[in-house]
């Protein structure tokens, strides 16, 4: 296949992920929950194969797992009520942003020297310290508490990463890869809100509408910089 012909067909794989989406939050506002569901492991799908098609090399494919691992997390927290689905749904995700960690990492690191990375470590520590009793108690569970402290934990270090890395390197790029963390964030805290606090109307909607755009723009970001 030419090479010329990668971003036509790439960008057709995007325009299903906006489709897919109008119509995910369509049926989120509406609180179709059936049709919904039906939607909903496509909106990313499309978006993990726009990213293999848009940069077809071995960047492009960690980028792609990356959000492969998001689109089987949607289809492990369809099942709304089972806890082992919500846990491997969660492990899912966790080890999407990892795979977003390792992407930036990646670009960025002919300009990062040891200490950044030991900084990268130690304030991964310190915020999994800080989050573990807060987590605890919300969840009323220790084991619960300690894996959303793990993940809550990872899930903070993408913006910040893309921040830094910002800074370091210059890549623009950098910036809205920050703000799809920040958005990432925002989708699962108020997540965790609705599944251990208290139930909000057209909860999904809001969910949902934070969390596609986190996926674009963190997913985007990353081609862009390798591109």
């Amino acid at each position: 296949m030419d090479k010329a012909v990668y971003p036509i067909a790439a960008y057709a794989f995007l325009a299903l992920f906006v489709l897919a989406t109008v119509f995910e939050l369509f049926f989120a506002f509406k609180e179709r929950t059936l049709y919904r569901k039906m939607v909903k492991p496509w909106c990313v799908l499309f978006l993990t194969v726009f990213a293999i098609v848009f940069l077809p090399n071995w960047y492009g494919a960690l980028i792609m797992f990356g959000a492969f691992l998001g689109c089987v997390g949607d289809t492990l927290l369809l099942k709304k009520g089972h806890q082992r689905y919500f846990i491997a749904g969660a492990i899912s995700f966790l080890f999407g942003h990892y795979c977003y960690i390792a992407a930036m990492l990646l670009y960025a690191s002919p300009a990062l020297a040891p200490i950044h990375y030991i900084a990268f470590g130690l304030t991964f520590l310190v915020l999994i310290a800080s989050l573990i009793v807060p987590t605890m108690k919300i969840t009323k569970s220790k084991g619960v508490g300690a894996a959303g402290a793990l993940y809550l934990s990872s899930l903070i270090m993408v913006p910040l990463i893309a921040f830094v890395l910002l800074g370091v390197t210059g890549q623009n790029y950098f910036l809205m890869i920050g703000l799809g963390g920040l958005s990432f964030l925002s989708s699962d805290c108020y997540l965790a809100k609705t599944r251990f606090i208290k139930h909000n109307r057209r909860e999904d909607f809001y969910i949902m509408g934070t969390y596609l755009l986190a996926q674009f723009l963190i997913v985007f970001g990353l081609l862009l910089c390798f591109a």
